[in-house]
């Protein structure tokens, strides 16, 4: 799959096992409300998430070994990031895990914007 791609003016949104749809682009928009993506197993390919949220909350579950993940965060002073054990800010509002390796073939990249509420990245239990 190219891109899985989901929006909701009003409301929330929740995606479980978003790894398993293999896409390249993941796009995720929201006016008002909460969105979860579960990302809760190791990355096979490269994939892009593009995560807008206007006012709400966005918690990403990240596989917890193995993928190398750089998340890039256009924050807000009514935004607040919660980041998972083990990321490092490399740049102003730049993180990347560990495991990171910009010319890895598993890449998972994040270009989040939230402009009031919370981002929050875990690891999936």
């Amino acid at each position: 799959m190219d891109t899985f791609y989901v929006k909701a003016d009003f409301g929330s949104i929740i995606a479980n096992r978003i790894g398993l749809t293999r896409a390249e682009n993941v796009i995720t928009k929201i006016g008002f409300g909460n969105v979860m993506l579960d990302f809760d197993r190791e990355m096979t390919n490269k994939c892009r998430v593009d995560a807008s949220v206007g006012a709400g909350n966005l918690e990403v579950f990240l596989p917890e070994k193995g993928t190398p993940i750089i998340i890039y965060v256009k924050d807000s002073p009514l935004c607040s990031i919660k980041l998972a054990p083990g990321f490092e800010e490399v740049e102003k509002n730049v993180f990347v895990n560990m495991s990171y390796d910009a010319k890895a073939q598993n890449l998972l990249t994040f270009d989040v914007d939230v402009a009031l509420g919370m981002v929050r990245f875990r690891y999936a239990d």
